[in-house]
């Protein structure tokens, strides 16, 4: 028998997801902090969208702070820490 997809309400993500039909979506974290291994220079910053790049040479790590609008450009910053070969260490967001 054919299902009437029609018909079909839709559901939460799964058994698990806190979801339900109605609800307003949280809140996305505005401000972020990325911190990579290895020191990037601060005239990197124009590359990745303005943000402010602090580099900590005593323990080898570059920390990647600012305003991020949305998830897309959350992805964009990531996959370019990846095209660098750039080792994540600890991705932070504040709402």
């Amino acid at each position: 028998m054919k299902k009437d997809y029609h018909k079909t309400q839709i559901e939460p993500a799964g058994p698990f997801s806190p979801w339900t039909p109605g609800m307003e979506p949280p809140k996305q974290p505005v401000s972020y902090v990325i911190e990579v291994l290895g020191c990037i220079g601060e005239d990197w910053s124009e590359w990745f969208n303005g943000l402010s790049i602090q580099c900590h040479e005593d323990k080898g790590i570059s920390m990647i702070y600012g305003d991020i609008k949305d998830q897309a450009e959350l992805f964009a910053l990531l996959t370019k820490i990846r095209n660098l070969g750039l080792s994540l260490i600890r991705l932070n967001g504040n709402v």
